[in-house]
């Protein structure tokens, strides 16, 4: 299998030079394992946290292995896969999301284009996602305020990684400015669409698109055969960028679209389900408010219960 060597650094570590605890070690291993995988899961299917087991091509991505530890600093070698060989059938269609990664690119290629996005003030984030900064936030008590943790390869100098506590506050800062994902409902024209990954983009009213995917448990792929360019209306739970904007949405419902649901043609932003109902209210004087959206009104609390705070806020 083709491999690309990189060489992880870590400096002010309280161990001799080039010693390494095995429990520190293996942290660490798991930790930047862990980022790698969620960057990859980005990159590859829009979302880097879902629920089960990982497919075995991205265990096969990750297997990065180490081939030997040296004085100086700490100073490990790894080697990691191309992803050619071990998630072709994953990259070689063609994609419309912005990161996909090509075969010659390793897990660890598209960590470092995480990270460097990370610390680019980006607020619009194409290479990560909450679960990506999460997972390297857990560097935060491997590394403490003196260790610095460096991946570079000598083949590839701009793929480069720099974790220490200033970098890590930065992701800290992005990380807190990420809305949590939430249910959602849109409506728009289905106008590209990869039935064999579920994935889809919605072009809205005033231009503008969202990628998504359908949720697998919930719609067959199949689906998208009789949406192919018409308008729907779709609920599901809609992922965010640093900035409030809609970066990608699970689809966990599907329908074609009605004139009754004008409402939704607009690109949603992060509101919980009480700002929603006072905006469409204001916008909407005349009309009845919807009771029930397909059974499920996004959030925790009832129809029932938002509709009577409402009552009294406008009283």
């Amino acid at each position: 299998m083709k491999t690309v060597p990189y060489i992880l650094k870590l400096q002010g570590l309280k161990s001799r030079k080039g010693n390494i605890s095995l429990r520190t070690l293996g942290a660490i291993s798991n930790t930047l394992l862990d980022a790698c995988e969620r960057a990859l899961r980005f990159a590859v299917e829009g979302v880097s946290v879902k629920r089960g087991k990982a497919p075995a091509w991205l265990e096969k991505s990750i297997d990065i292995n180490v081939g030997g530890i040296h004085p100086g600093s700490t100073i490990i070698d790894l080697d990691a896969p191309i992803l050619e060989e071990t998630a072709f059938p994953q990259i070689e269609q063609q994609s419309f999301l912005d990161v996909q990664p090509k075969g010659e690119d390793t897990a660890l290629t598209v960590l470092a284009k995480a990270v460097s996005d990370a610390l680019s003030n980006d607020v619009e984030g194409n290479f990560f996602d909450r679960g990506v900064l999460d997972a390297l936030l857990n560097f935060k008590s491997l590394l403490g305020s003196n260790v610095r943790m460096e991946i570079d390869c000598q083949e590839r100098p701009l793929e480069h990684i720099g974790v220490a506590k200033v970098e890590l506050e930065k992701i800290s800062t992005l990380e807190a400015r990420i809305p949590q994902p939430q249910v959602t409902i849109v409506a728009g024209r289905c106008n590209l669409i990869e039935r064999s990954h579920g994935r889809f983009e919605l072009l809205l009213e005033d231009g503008r698109k969202i990628q998504g995917a359908l949720d697998p448990t919930l719609i067959h792929a199949e689906k998208m055969r009789e949406l192919w360019a018409k308008k729907v209306t779709l609920k599901g739970i809609a992922h965010f960028t640093p900035s409030g904007r809609i970066r990608y949405i699970e689809a966990q419902a599907i329908k074609d679209f009605e004139p009754t649901e004008k409402l939704f043609e607009a690109m949603p932003g992060h509101q919980t389900s009480f700002e929603f109902l006072s905006e469409f209210r204001r916008k909407h004087p005349s009309n009845e408010l919807p009771k029930e959206i397909w059974g499920k009104w996004p959030g925790d609390e009832s129809i029932e219960e938002l509709l009577d705070l409402l009552s009294k806020q406008e009283k």
